[in-house]
């Protein structure tokens, strides 16, 4: 097999690639990729503990926290006490994260249009479902 017909290196050169760029577009903010995916998740569920963080992101549960640290350094998160459970905390964005969403939802979004601009509306279905695909098949 050549190294260009295995999966494993194309997707960790896009994923590479992608983060690099992707960080410089956050800069701005002082974010990371990783902060903005922590960030847009605890938008979509403002009650999300760092263990269901870790889940929906697939991201080690000490990686998340080290990522809850910054953020919460920052002042964009926060740890809330989870009722009946003294070691867990629901993560809730902060009103400072609040004033920036939009700006850096969109920063996604453009980052996202600009990195399928070349594809055709059919190619970006084929991609998003063909990776869906393979991370279901190597789920099971």
């Amino acid at each position: 097999m050549k190294l260009n017909d295995c999966i494993y290196f194309l997707t960790t050169r896009l994923s590479r690639e992608l983060k690099k760029v992707f960080d410089k577009k956050l800069e701005k903010y002082q974010l990371t990729s990783a902060m903005w995916c922590v960030l847009m998740a605890v938008f979509e569920n403002e009650s999300l503990t760092q263990k269901e963080l870790s889940d929906i992101l697939c991201i080690e549960t000490p990686t998340v926290t080290k990522i809850i640290d910054n953020l919460e350094k920052k002042g964009l998160i926060i740890r809330a006490p989870y009722e009946g459970d003294r070691r867990a905390y629901r993560i809730k964005s902060t009103d400072k994260a609040k004033e920036i969403k939009d700006d850096i939802f969109n920063v996604g979004n453009d980052f996202m249009q600009w990195v399928k601009r070349d594809l055709s509306p059919e190619e970006k279905d084929s991609v998003k479902h063909l990776l869906d695909k393979l991370y279901q098949s190597l789920q099971n």
